[in-house]
């Protein structure tokens, strides 16, 4: 069972990494980021019919043949999917890519699209589109690098690795801030959370009182797909780093609330049922945002060169922050403070990604890695701080170590040496002049005295 369920989730890590590469490589500007986020809504589903089947008790074994089933499924319908075009480019498949990429696109085949001009006027903007996405393509690429050669040539760029570790901190961030575990042991919250509320009855009534959890469970997941589904809009709409940082915010705070809910079981508003719409409430705000967009914010970092290893570098640091907040969360709710310092926890960690998202995230969508980078140079939170700083004190200060946005320290340092050479130009024009005037005297008097000599001897 342990090699069984080792092997699905090294499979299932794989696909999780991979999706959102393939979904921005295959899908047009506009649509990438939601495209890179779809993975989302799927995941949430399987969690959800996973609720369902816990509701209906069904048993273990008929679980998994419904997963086997859906994974080989799932299988065979993807042979039906091109390859990536970026990656058919990249491999000097320039044809092939072409094709690839009309195939995604709806649009007729290489000989088609040529035979005639009726076809080219009918195609209007979409031929257009087609040809710049054609233009985009990235350059055949026919050295072999290792993985480990790739991921040392990534990070010897200073800007590169710095928004290698920023974008991984967003995404591991999100992913360790405890919305997972909750979502693990969500049955288990509410038998926790009723068993506060109804003291020892609830512990006695047993199978009795374990449905009532399995359903808040289950409401849990449908608001999860829904707020999920309409990240798919806002992450396009609303933009990567402001949807990140207000679905944060407010999931941190519906935490803190749902804690407190829980803290005291006795008030009118407390337990289960109170408790149990702050932490969906929670779920809603991650899944509307704080899921999905890091994941498209990170695959904007990057070009076709890079991307797949940071994804793939970060999405294996993901796995390890989310074995260890489940690992985590059951130790702090079975130590002194029980559910509620579990979920006080979750908050402040959440909190804490707010903040983080607020100073160090920029703004990626519809960006170029390029552009990307430099917002990451001049944005940092120490020039923010400045930034802020010079706004409240309205004082302007000519030596401040953040250069303004959109300029470089070298233009700076250009003034002060075109001054200097004036200023040596002005000094030495004197002296120059000087001398020019004493070669000009000098030249003067032996003109003069050659003719002299000439005239004397044309007496003689």
């Amino acid at each position: 069972m342990v090699a069984a369920r080792t092997a699905a989730g090294l499979g299932a890590a794989g696909a999780w990494a991979l999706a959102p590469l393939l979904a921005n490589e295959m899908c047009s500007a506009a649509w990438r980021g939601a495209a890179a986020a779809a993975v989302v809504p799927a995941h949430n589903l399987g969690v959800l019919l996973m609720y369902l089947a816990a509701d209906a008790r069904l048993p273990h074994a008929t679980v998994l043949w419904w997963c086997l089933g859906l994974s080989v499924s799932h299988c065979f319908v993807f042979m039906l999917m091109p390859e990536s075009p970026a990656f058919l480019a990249a491999s000097g498949k320039l044809e092939t890519a072409e094709q690839s990429l009309r195939w995604l696109r709806g649009s007729p085949g290489a000989g088609e699209a040529g035979s005639g001009a009726g076809n080219a006027a009918g195609s209007g903007a979409g031929t257009a589109s087609l040809k710049n996405e054609l233009a985009a393509l990235p350059a055949p690429d026919l050295l072999t690098r290792s993985a480990f050669a790739l991921a040392k040539d990534m990070l010897s760029d200073k800007r590169r690795r710095r928004a290698f570790f920023i974008g991984g901190m967003a995404v591991v961030g999100q992913e360790a801030c405890g919305v997972l575990a909750l979502l693990q042991y969500a049955e288990r919250v509410f038998v926790l959370a009723e068993g506060g509320e109804a003291g020892g009855e609830a512990r006695a009534a047993g199978d009795a009182v374990l449905m009532s959890p399995a359903r808040h469970a289950v409401i849990l997941g449908v608001v999860q797909l829904a707020a999920s589904f309409i990240a798919l809009y806002l992450v396009e709409r609303v933009g990567r780093r402001p949807l990140i940082v207000w679905s944060a915010l407010c999931t941190g705070a519906f935490l803190a609330a749902g804690a407190v809910l829980v803290a005291w079981p006795r008030l009118r508003v407390g337990g289960a049922r109170a408790a149990g719409l702050a932490l969906a409430a929670a779920v809603a705000a991650d899944s509307a945002g704080l899921q999905p967009a890091p994941y498209a914010l990170l695959a904007d970092m990057f070009h076709y060169e890079f991307r797949s290893c940071a994804l793939l570098l970060v999405t294996a640091a993901a796995g390890a922050g989310n074995a260890l907040e489940v690992c985590v969360f059951p130790l702090v709710a079975r130590g002194g403070g029980g559910l509620r310092a579990a979920i006080a926890l979750a908050a402040a960690i959440t909190l804490a990604y707010a903040a983080f998202a607020f100073a160090a995230l920029p703004e990626t969508r519809r960006r170029t890695p390029q552009q990307i980078y430099d917002a990451l140079e001049y944005d940092t939170p120490a020039c923010r701080f400045v930034t802020l700083f010079k706004r409240f004190t309205k004082r302007i200060t000519n030596d401040s170590s953040c250069p303004e946005k959109g300029k470089s320290e070298t233009n700076k340092s250009e003034k002060p040496t075109i001054h200097k050479q004036n200023r040596n130009l002005n000094l030495y024009a004197p002296e120059q002049n000087r001398v020019n005037s004493e070669l000009a005297n000098k030249s003067d008097v032996t003109l003069h005295t050659n003719t002299n000599n000439e005239t004397e001897n044309t007496n003689m």
